[in-house]
């Protein structure tokens, strides 16, 4: 009994993981559930695993015991998202401009965010000043509308962005970023502001979902000012 307790704990542990992210990846599940998936994957995975150890001493039975370590594969994976997540503060909304950050516009017309509150929490400033000292203004010295469609350029060919308002007027382009695994979605606003020496280019990306966004949203506005072609 044990021996089958075993290898069905390690077959689903299996299941749960692969299951989580294909449902998750093909947008069949949301991200939350194909994420909780791959959660339980790592949980049942230890059950496997524990209960390998209890047959490898009560029975003998090696062959059972290396199959059910096959629930290794998702604890493992369980753990090392945790210790890297443990690298990270606990905040999902980061922003160049800790004083006046870029607001939603078109973001609090979509379904997803009915509800949310879409302010920056302004006390998360010195923590991202703290975490991400790298996350800055990008002064550029060309007018705003020089400098303008550019950004927009730049937007247009991020993967994974999708542009959802751009408005050369207003200096502000807002968008929607989807990772490649779990397929979370990321709102993201730019603004273009006139300075005397040219153009300063301020940046937000908040994630929908999580307390913690593993410094995506950070590297994701590194990685933006680093691909615009000034």
């Amino acid at each position: 009994m044990l021996h089958k307790i075993t290898l069905g704990l390690s077959a689903l542990s299996i299941v749960l993981l692969l299951s989580g992210l294909l449902l998750a990846n093909r947008e069949i599940i949301p991200a939350m559930a194909g994420f909780g998936m791959f959660v339980l994957s790592g949980v049942v995975g230890l059950a496997a695993v524990i209960a390998s150890i209890v047959v490898m001493f009560q029975t003998q039975a090696f062959h059972i015991s290396m199959v059910g370590m096959v629930g290794l594969l998702p604890l493992l994976a369980l753990v090392a998202g945790a210790v890297d997540g443990g690298r990270y503060p606990r905040i999902n909304d980061i922003t160049t401009d800790f004083e006046t950050p870029p607001k939603y516009v078109h973001a609090l017309t979509l379904t997803a965010n009915e509800g949310r509150d879409m302010e920056f929490p302004l006390k998360w400033g010195g923590i991202i000043r703290k975490a991400y000292p790298e996350v800055q203004p990008l002064d550029v010295s060309r007018s705003v509308d020089d400098v303008f469609p550019r950004v927009l350029d730049a937007a247009q060919r991020q993967s994974g962005w999708e542009v959802t308002r751009e408005d050369a007027e207003a200096g502000v382009i807002e968008a929607v970023a989807t990772t490649r695994i779990f397929r979370w979605k990321d709102d993201i606003v730019i603004r273009l502001t006139e300075t005397d020496d040219g153009t300063r280019i301020d940046m937000r990306s908040k994630s929908r979902d999580g307390q913690s966004d593993l410094g995506a949203n950070a590297k994701r506005i590194r990685d933006f000012f680093a691909a615009i072609e000034v």
